[in-house]
């Protein structure tokens, strides 16, 4: 039974997804979706599936401007999905877990990245296919965005 909560941050609300009832738990495993996908998307299915199937919970939000996260897409930036991440973290621990794993994909797994570098007491973190500065340029060049304001 998936437990759906809202996180209020500085630019209005994360929506996250617990893969079962937390409450007796201290250790869970942040999945951070890539650009233009959701918590539910199909990239990270398959890695939710197994560690769930292992007993091992999961939460999985919608980053800033994407499924039912606030924001919106011409707003995005990479900071931005940083402090998404960053403050799912903290509102992770804020509700008394000890150890919590990152797993980050694409995008979301450059957004990982950094948000890390951040948080000093992370268990692990995965990065599936994160985004270089190179493949970022990629992306600003595709939506015509200038990746320094990105």
């Amino acid at each position: 039974m998936n437990e759906k909560v809202f996180i209020n941050n500085q630019f209005g609300r994360i929506c996250g997804l617990f893969s079962s009832d937390y409450s007796e738990e201290d250790t869970v495993v942040l999945l951070i979706h890539g650009f233009n996908s959701h918590k539910l998307g199909n990239a990270l299915k398959s890695i939710n599936d197994t560690l769930v199937e292992l007993g091992i919970l999961t939460f999985r939000i919608d980053l800033y401007a994407h499924g039912e996260s606030s924001g919106s897409f011409e707003t995005l930036t990479v900071s931005k999905a940083i402090e998404t991440v960053i403050d799912s973290i903290n509102y992770l621990k804020s509700v008394g877990f000890k150890r919590i794993g990152l797993i980050g994909s694409s995008f979301g797994g450059l957004a990982s990245l950094f948000a890390s570098i951040k948080v000093d007491d992370l268990s692990f973190l995965v990065l599936r296919s994160a985004v270089s500065y190179d493949q970022g340029n990629i992306i600003a060049q595709s939506f015509n965005l200038n990746l320094n304001d990105w």
